[in-house]
């Protein structure tokens, strides 16, 4: 698992989670895939989403990781631009996912106490843990590579979890 995207709420990204991870699932039995291939493939693709977004490398910011600045609007277009870069790489098939999207929600440093509830898609759409429960449910039907949610609820939120 690499990181993707950082964002979130201390870095002063739009997108609220802070941070998009790609998953290299490779198994044992799968001696015939070059894991480092792999890799250097899903990295090239998602280089080249970025230089060819109106924004450029300067405005994803890489890290020393090789991780982005997430410079994204949305948590869709997020998914959209990891989900294209792992499609054109050509690994996964429909009996088997090399590649999945993991994401951490960080929901502690989106949740506001006093009023028990997140702020996901801003001020005027605050979720309780029910509607955030589906919010996630809801996602991942939407976006079938993402297989992990770290930090869905915040600390404490024995309701949430």
């Amino acid at each position: 698992m690499f990181t993707v995207f950082n964002g979130g709420k201390a870095l002063g990204s739009k997108v609220k989670f802070a941070r998009f991870y790609i998953i290299m699932n490779l198994k044992v039995q799968d001696v015939n895939t070059d894991a480092n291939l792999v890799y250097y493939k899903i990295s090239a693709a998602i280089k080249k989403a970025i230089t060819g977004h109106k924004l450029g490398e300067n405005g994803f910011r890489a890290n020393l990781s090789g991780s982005y600045y997430n410079a994204l609007d949305t948590v869709n277009d997020s998914f959209k631009l990891l989900e294209d870069a792992i499609n054109s790489c050509d690994v996964n098939t429909n009996e088997r996912k090399v590649l999945t999207i993991g994401i951490n929600a960080d929901s502690q440093s989106n949740f506001i106490e006093e009023h028990g509830r997140y702020d996901i898609e801003g001020p005027k759409n605050l979720y309780d843990q029910t509607m955030l429960a589906d919010y996630f449910v809801k996602m991942a039907q939407d976006h079938p590579l993402l297989t992990y949610i770290e930090d869905p609820f915040a600390e404490g939120d024995v309701l949430g979890y």
